[in-house]
């Protein structure tokens, strides 16, 4: 389990002033979907889910894990929940920022300043 602020990816993990700490545990459980899984990084997405939800550690606990992810846009709707909606407004220069030219510019955070 990884807790804190870095992204998952080579930039967050080497340049980026981010910083995680990495949790490996050996105890296992098996999901409602029949899958194995860590012990500790369930506990922990269901409290938060019990967080950001209002429902109960029982009831998510019960969930598979696409089920519970479904609950977070039904707590955002619900105005007793400290979740809410985004509200996006595109704008025209969304469009023009295209993929392509984000792999171009620095697509691994390869980019190394030298003063030379």
């Amino acid at each position: 389990m990884s807790v804190g602020s870095a992204n998952w990816n080579r930039r967050s993990m080497t340049s980026d002033p981010e910083l995680n700490a990495e949790v490996v545990d050996d105890e296992t459980v098996e999901s409602p979907e029949g899958v194995t899984v860590g012990k500790l990084p369930r506990d922990f997405r269901i409290r938060k889910f019990v967080e950001m939800t209002g429902l109960s550690y029982e009831e998510l606990d019960a969930m598979t894990f696409i089920e519970a992810a479904n609950q977070l846009a039904l707590a955002a709707a619900d105005e007793s929940t400290i979740l809410e909606n985004l509200d996006i407004k595109h704008h025209a220069y969304f469009f023009a920022i295209t993929d392509t030219i984000r792999m171009v510019s620095d697509p691994q955070d390869t980019c190394i300043y030298s003063s030379k």
